[in-house]
C-alpha cells in the first residue's frame, strides 16, 4: 500500500527507497504542458553515455555508479526522449541521492536539469543553461547557470556527502529555491537559466587526477515537471 494518500487524478511518479513504498511527489495536472517523469533505472527512457570503465548497477528503483578517481572516466544519463519543461518556466525537480561520495577533488557529480547535453558534459555557467546539485570534493552545492556565469551555494549537507538526502529544486518566477530534506537552504536570484529545456541529467565524472580509490553514488527517485 502507498505510504501517502492518493487522490483521484494524482500520479504516483516513482517508488522511493524500496519497491514497497510509493510516494506522491506531486500531481501532474492537465494544464501542465511538459510533464517529465523519470527514474534513473527506467532504461527505456534513458540516453546513457560513458567513457572508460565505470561500474553501473541497477537494483529496484536505484542505480549505483562507481568510478575510479585515478582514471579519466565518466557515466551519465539523460531523459532526452521525454518532453522537458522550458527552463524559463516555473518547474520543480526532485532528486534522491544516497551513497558515500568520496572526498576527492577528481570526482564531480551533477544531478538536475540541463539544456543541450553533450557527451561528458559537466554543466558550468559558461557552458549551458542549467540548475541542479553539484557534489565537488564532498561539498554539496546548489548551482544554476545562464550560459555565461553561475551562482552557487554550499548547502552544508550533514557529513559533507549525500547519503540518504532528498533535494527539491524549484523555480518560481525570478528565483530558484534549493531544499534539502524539506528545508529551504538557498535562494538564487542571479544567473538563472534564460533559455533551453530542462532535460533531467545525471553525470558522475572523474578527471583521473585523484588517488587510486573508487566512489559509489546511488540515485533513486528523480522527477521534474512544469508547475503553475
Amino acid at each position: 500500500m502507498p505510504s501517502a494518500d492518493v487522490a483521484a487524478g494524482d500520479t504516483v511518479l516513482a517508488t522511493q527507497y524500496n519497491n514497497l513504498r510509493a510516494e506522491v511527489i506531486s500531481a501532474i495536472r492537465p494544464q501542465d504542458r511538459y510533464p517529465a517523469i523519470f527514474l534513473w533505472n527506467s532504461t527505456d527512457r534513458l540516453t546513457g553515455r560513458s567513457a572508460g570503465a565505470p561500474t553501473i548497477t541497477y537494483q529496484g528503483t536505484t542505480v549505483t555508479i562507481a568510478v575510479d578517481a585515478n582514471v579519466n572516466e565518466y557515466a551519465s544519463f539523460e531523459n532526452s526522449q521525454v518532453a522537458a519543461p522550458p527552463l524559463t518556466d516555473n518547474w520543480e525537480c526532485y532528486i534522491f541521492m544516497s551513497g558515500a561520495i568520496t572526498a576527492d577533488a577528481a570526482i564531480t557529480v551533477f544531478a538536475g536539469l540541463c539544456d543541450n547535453i553533450a557527451a561528458g558534459l559537466l554543466p558550468t555557467g559558461a557552458a549551458r543553461d542549467f540548475a541542479g546539485i553539484r557534489v565537488d570534493n564532498a561539498n554539496v552545492i546548489g548551482v544554476n547557470g545562464d550560459g555565461a556565469a553561475e551562482t552557487t551555494t554550499n548547502l552544508t549537507v550533514s557529513g559533507g556527502h549525500t547519503t540518504g538526502n532528498s533535494f527539491l529544486i524549484r523555480r518560481t518566477g525570478s528565483s530558484i529555491f534549493f531544499f534539502v530534506n524539506g528545508t529551504l537552504r538557498a535562494t538564487h536570484t542571479t544567473n538563472l537559466p534564460n533559455g533551453g529545456n530542462g532535460n533531467l541529467y545525471l553525470i558522475v565524472d572523474s578527471s583521473g587526477a585523484g588517488a587510486a580509490i573508487a566512489t559509489a553514488v546511488i540515485f533513486g527517485t528523480c522527477a521534474a515537471e512544469e508547475v503553475n
